[in-house]
């Protein structure tokens, strides 16, 4: 960006955009991560339900199951405390 796009006080001049490339268009990968999220939490239910019969005769099953769940619990609280955070800082 060129600084000809601002005023004086650092103000864009009217008629100039701010992001003249626009927003970047999605990916091929990007769309495909977001329809495979989706289709995960739609299935979540079922697949835990799975997982935990299975885990019933398996250790190793059941040891991946509680890292998976850290995980996301872990992921879930990082988020909160980042919401949090920006919500105190204004």
């Amino acid at each position: 960006m060129t600084t000809d796009a601002r005023n004086s006080r650092g103000q864009f001049a009217p008629g100039s955009k701010g992001n003249p490339g626009g927003r970047p268009r999605l990916t091929e990968g990007s769309i495909a991560a977001r329809a495979s999220n989706a289709l995960i939490e739609e299935r979540l239910p079922s697949l835990i339900v799975h997982a935990m019969g299975r885990a019933e005769t398996s250790d190793e099953v059941l040891a991946g199951i509680c890292q998976l769940l850290a995980q996301r619990l872990r992921g879930q609280n990082l988020i909160a405390e980042r919401q949090l955070l920006d919500a105190t800082s204004h």
